[in-house]
This record gives C-alpha cells, structure tokens and sequence, in this order.
C-alpha cells in the first residue's frame, strides 16, 4: 500500500490551475483561456480549496489516466458494437466473451480486472463514462493520478471478488465497482478535512455524494432482490466500490491538516482495507460463494 508515501497538504492544490493560468496571462499579456477557468471553478466546486498557506505539489497534474481509460472503454464498446449486431445488449462480442468476468471461467484471473472494459448497454457505458469522468478528473487534478487510480483499479478489483463470492453465477461487466470508489473517495476527503473546510462547502458534498450513491444503491438492492430483476447492475459490486472508496480513501486522500490521530485513522483504515481484499482474494481462489 503506498498511500502515504509523501503526504503533501492540499492547501492550494485544487486552485493551482487558475494560478497558472493567471501567472501566464500577467507574463504573456494573453487573453484568459475561459476554458481553463471554468474548469478550474469546477474541481474547486467538488474538490474545494483549503484556506491555508501551502507548498505546492511537485507532480504532472495534467496527466489524466481517467480519461485514457474512459476512452480505451468507449473504443472496445464500439469495436463490439460494430462486428456483432447487438453485441451490447448480449455480451456476445469477441472482445466481450475474453474480458468480462464470468463465473463458467473463474480459473482465468485476468477478468476479475477487465472486466471493467466490457459494458452490456448504451445507458450502462454512458452513465459510467459520465461519473467517473466527473468525479476522477478532479481528484486525479487535486491528489495525482497515483492515487486516483489505485483508488478506481482497487474498487473495480473489489467489486469482481464480491461478486464471486455473492453473484458467482452471473456475468458482470461494467466499470460501476471503481465508480462508486471514485464517490465515496470524496466522501473520505471530506471526513479527512472536516475541520479545514467550510461547513457549507462540506455540507454541500454530502449531501451531493449521499443523493448519486444511496439512491442507485436502494434501487438496484430492491430490484435484485424484492422484484427479482436480472438488470447489468450488480449491488454488490456497488457495495464493494463503497467500501474501497471511504477505506482506502482515507488511507490515501491528502489530507489538509493531519494530526497524529488522523494518521492512526488512515492507518487503521488501510490494513482493514487490505485484510478485506486478501480475504476475498483467498475465498475466490477457494470458489466459496454464499
């Protein structure tokens, strides 16, 4: 786990963008690029600014992983598409039937993380594309792309061993587990900052993150389980990008202004983490479903 390897305030962080931009425009005399602007407003909405004095983080902010990923999605979704008729409604596409997870090939190791590049609708892909776009990008802007992608591969891993050991008879795709960790990993930052940020801006982040997440949770349980629906989200899989998300987001997410006991909290927080994906780990090598 390499959460904190170095553990950089996020004082300042999320508004870097518009500083850098406004450095440039005070040295080059240019126009504001709007674009940037507005973006940078944007992560500052969802990732808020700190306001704290703070040294700024020496990485490559601008190196999105989540949009290669969402876009290597979108390629293989079409290249299905465009081969096999109705491909996205049966799962039946070549690349589909080598990636995603299906329980008649457990024994193949690899779909237990691709099967987040096979998605089984036009709603499913879109939706997911949305969300993890919209909530990556930000943190991937405030806290690196390291972090982020553990974050979103760790909740993708999750929610394909929770499956196996819940739903092992049943084929999943979708990148949904990882979604959902990329939510609740704003719910963590916001617990890790609770005391540096404004209490409306904290608030606000609540009560967003709390409306996406345990709606769609409640709805897609009491499809599976009270109507007995077979539909292309599996709650469990939600559940175990949940999980992931808060636990290894506490873990991981910078925080603002970390005290000794935070740091107890993170640790804590990260060997339950770690204790819950080697027990899931051994129990699918054991094919144990319940």
């Amino acid at each position: 786990m390499d959460g904190h390897q170095e553990d950089i305030p996020l004082q300042d962080l999320a508004g870097r963008n518009q500083n850098q931009c406004e450095a440039n425009r005070d040295e080059n005399s240019e126009s504001p690029n709007l674009l940037e602007i507005y973006f940078s407003r944007y992560v500052r909405a969802l990732v808020p600014e700190v306001p704290h004095p703070a040294e700024r983080a020496e990485y490559n902010p601008h190196v999105y992983f989540m949009f290669l990923y969402s876009m290597g999605q979108l390629a293989l979704f079409i290249a299905d598409e465009v081969t096999k008729d109705e491909s996205y409604s049966t799962s039946s596409g070549v690349i589909a039937k080598v990636l995603q997870y299906d329980p008649q090939y457990r024994s193949q190791f690899w779909r237990y993380f691709t099967y987040i590049f096979v998605h089984s609708g036009y709603l499913h892909i879109i939706v997911n594309l949305i969300f993890q776009l919209g909530f990556g990008i930000p943190l991937e802007e405030v806290h690196g792309y390291n972090r982020v992608t553990n974050i979103y591969y760790y909740g993708n891993l999750a929610g394909s061993l929770a499956h196996g050991i819940i739903d092992s008879n049943a084929i999943l795709s979708g990148s949904s587990g990882g979604v959902y960790a990329l939510m609740t990993a704003h719910l963590a930052q916001v617990f890790l900052n609770l005391g540096d940020l404004p209490t409306s801006m904290t608030c606000i982040q609540l009560l967003i993150i709390s409306l996406l997440v345990f709606p769609d949770l409640g709805l897609s349980a009491y499809q599976k389980y009270y109507l007995q629906q077979i539909t292309e989200e599996r709650v469990t899989c939600q559940l175990a990008g949940v999980c992931v998300g808060f636990l290894y987001g506490i873990y991981a997410i910078r925080d603002a202004n970390i005290s000794q006991t935070e740091k107890y909290i993170g640790e804590v927080a990260g060997v339950v983490f770690f204790l819950l994906m080697v027990t899931g780990i051994v129990l699918n090598i054991l094919h144990v479903t319940v």
